[in-house]
């Protein structure tokens, strides 16, 4: 498939693997080829809860392009929503990684709390980033590396669906595919191949 190279026989072998799962598909993870797929998955998936809807809004300073924004603007969440974690833990408890999925089980004015695995939760706190760039010094004369703006808000985004291309390096129990005849550039590609590797016990496509 990597290659664009499979024979007959591993065909074969890939259509004995094919089933149609019985069992509800709401932990999966959906991979799309683009943002504004996952964003409406995202959206019907975060409806469909039955909880109250809190928006928590970026704090942003200075100079902060849209294009670098490391996570939502305006963050739609409710308990029971699946999300991704857009930063790794720089702490010493190192909790999570950038790509880490969880489901948020309570969420507080300046804190939320994130389920892991069956046992495990994380207290998140809002996270700071910083833009930095070259700017000249006039009373120095010199370009100096400066902060330009700052970002702080929750490391996380909403993950019932994302992007093949942010789910790179991470691996998800089981994975949805949706392939139409529109997305004839992921088999042109090695989009296909990502997708079907981040499945751990089961792909759909």
């Amino acid at each position: 498939m990597r290659n664009n190279s499979c024979s007959d026989d591993d065909l074969t072998v890939l259509n004995k693997r094919c089933i149609y799962p019985e069992e509800d598909t709401g932990e999966y993870v959906f991979l799309t080829t683009h943002k504004h797929k996952a964003a409406s998955i995202n959206k019907e998936a975060l409806d469909q809860l039955s909880s109250p809807l809190v928006l928590s809004e970026a704090n942003i300073t200075g100079e902060f392009p849209e294009s670098s924004d490391p996570a939502p603007r305006k963050l739609e969440m409710k308990v029971g929503a699946r999300i991704i974690f857009t930063r790794n833990d720089s702490s010493e408890r190192k909790e999570y990684y950038n790509g880490k999925a969880g489901t948020i089980v309570h969420i507080g004015e300046d804190r939320i709390r994130i389920r892991i695995n069956e046992s495990d939760s994380i207290d998140l706190d809002r996270s700071t980033w910083i833009n930095r760039g070259a700017k000249y010094n006039i009373l120095s004369g010199k370009i100096e590396n400066t902060e330009l703006g700052t970002f702080r808000q929750f490391p996380v985004k909403l993950a019932w669906a994302i992007t093949i291309h942010k789910s790179q390096g991470s691996e998800y129990p089981c994975v949805v595919i949706p392939l139409h005849m529109q997305h004839y550039m992921m088999l042109q590609r090695n989009l296909l191949y990502t997708a079907v590797t981040r499945g751990k016990r089961l792909v759909i496509i």
